[in-house]
């Protein structure tokens, strides 16, 4: 079920898996995605969400400006809401370096903020998938 669209992103919610997917095609802007983080956040708690699937597999790494310290700070700061999801997939853009300073990321801000949620990078989106649902 789709649940939110805007610009190159989307939200789509999987009842049957307590699972939320969060995709974007094409340039990643940081703002873009804070937008979302928090358009998701309103959305696992109403539907209860346990599992998140962030999809980068489609963005223009090559377009997406260079995110640093400074931009996380003024968009994601300390207390940033975490709701208690239980694990964080991450299906890489397929730019190694890229791929490792998002995955750095995205552990500094789950740590920064206590969170418990459990986070991993994958190549394939099965590969989450198999992960996130315990299918691996």
């Amino acid at each position: 079920m789709l649940i939110f669209t805007h610009n190159n992103m989307e939200l789509e919610y999987h009842p049957a898996l307590k699972l939320a997917e969060i995709r974007w095609v094409g340039i990643l802007h940081l703002q873009d995605l804070a937008l979302l983080w928090l358009k998701t956040v309103a959305e696992i708690d109403k539907y209860e969400i346990e599992l998140i699937l962030l999809d980068a597999s489609n963005v223009a790494v090559e377009n997406s400006p260079q995110i640093d310290g400074e931009m996380i700070k003024k968009y994601f700061s300390e207390n940033f809401p975490i709701p208690a999801v239980k694990k964080i997939a991450r299906v890489s853009a397929g730019a190694p370096t890229y791929d490792a300073q998002m995955a750095g990321i995205y552990q500094k801000f789950l740590e920064q903020n206590n969170s418990t949620s459990v986070f991993a990078n994958f190549h394939h989106h099965y590969e989450a998938m198999d992960w996130l649902t315990d299918h691996a």
